[in-house]
């Protein structure tokens, strides 16, 4: 995800005040580390001050079983996010949403 900053960043622009973070548990998502994902998103959003602004679900499937581990971001989709990516995409948003972090 990092080399997509830039790209990142023009899609959350479009989002509205509430983001719904859906997190893939299906088969290849849960092999490839999608409940340490989970984990981390629990971990750091209420350490960023998120909870009022970003919802966190899982999925069973995102159909992107290639890019494990999937997350759709409102509408979008977001190919693979590891664990360690999860703490700079939640910065990011808040950055690019203006919310006071």
């Amino acid at each position: 995800m990092t080399d997509n900053k830039n790209m990142r960043s023009y899609l959350l622009e479009d989002l509205g005040e509430e983001v719904i973070l859906n997190v893939c548990v299906g088969s290849a998502c849960h092999l490839k580390g999608s409940y340490d994902v989970i984990n981390e998103f629990k971990k750091h959003i209420p350490e960023l001050k998120l909870q009022s602004k970003v919802k966190l679900k899982g999925a069973f499937c995102l159909n992107n079983c290639t890019s494990a581990v999937s997350l759709r971001v409102n509408d979008f989709e977001v190919d693979k996010i590891s664990s360690v990516e999860v703490r700079e995409f939640l910065e990011t948003l808040a950055e690019v949403k203006q919310w006071n972090t």
